[in-house]
């Protein structure tokens, strides 16, 4: 079931998933999320720690491909991840 609902980031930057999704989804204090950013959009993933790897892997897998396209490897992967925070290293 999809279900489209507005939030709002709060100044500490953090959002609320409304109760009903909570529930729907068995989302409970402490759950583990998976966030990931693509364009203008943002994914939440439940996973289960113990298959947070696998599930980690799934969703990166076109994005490992797309990088592979483009002739980037791991190291060039750390660079921008540090670019894009600001960090040198």
């Amino acid at each position: 079931m999809s279900e489209v609902e507005m939030v709002t980031v709060s100044s500490r930057g953090q959002i609320s998933i409304p109760a009903d999704l909570r529930r729907e989804m068995e989302i409970d204090e402490g759950t583990k999320l998976l966030v990931v950013s693509e364009g203008d959009n943002i994914l939440l993933r439940k996973v289960d720690e113990s298959t947070v790897k696998d599930s980690f892997e799934d969703i990166l897998k076109p994005m490992w491909g797309k990088a592979e396209e483009e002739g980037l490897d791991e190291e060039d992967a750390e660079s921008l991840v540090h670019e894009s925070r600001g960090v040198e290293g």
